[in-house]
């Protein structure tokens, strides 16, 4: 496929050029979807899905109790892959996307490297640690709520 786009991991495989089976399974069948006449103009028939991340378990269900709530980082631990049994995050490990992020992911690759639940500031407001962080729009969205007046501390009563 030529793309005037450069990839630094084809397939958002680090150091496996090959599609996951079920990538290519899944595009193989959205061809078909746009392989009709009605969908001869559609612009979604240029497309591949290369990738994606996902957290694996954030209920908890089968591994830990309600991995996803407020004041986390989203990561693997050190040595854990998207493949490894448990793994908090699921999919590729080495996304890049020109229309997402200008850059490839490296260091910590995947998107849950920005996009977390830890408090955050918007604004120039500081945006406690909540489940809605995960996204930068209502964080942004949460950022220009009210923000509570500070508590005054209780007057002291007059010394006799």
């Amino acid at each position: 496929m030529q793309t005037s786009v450069v990839r630094s991991f084809p397939a958002s495989k680090q150091g496996d050029p090959s599609l996951d089976d079920e990538l290519s399974a899944l595009n193989q069948s959205m061809v078909t979807v746009f392989q009709g006449p009605a969908e001869v103009n559609d612009v979604r028939r240029n497309y591949q899905l290369v990738g994606a991340v996902w957290m694996d378990d954030p209920l908890g269900h089968s591994s830990q109790a309600g991995l996803f709530k407020q004041g986390i980082r989203i990561r693997n631990g050190q040595g854990v892959t998207p493949d490894t049994p448990g793994a908090m995050n699921a999919g590729e490990d080495g996304l890049s996307s020109v229309a997402m992020e200008s850059f490839s992911q490296t260091d910590e690759p995947n998107c849950f490297s920005c996009h977390d639940t830890r408090p955050t500031r918007a604004n120039g407001i500081n945006v406690p640690a909540s489940t809605l962080n995960v996204s930068h729009v209502l964080s942004k969205y949460l950022s220009t709520l009210p923000q509570p007046a500070p508590v005054a501390a209780p007057a002291q009563p007059p010394a006799h």
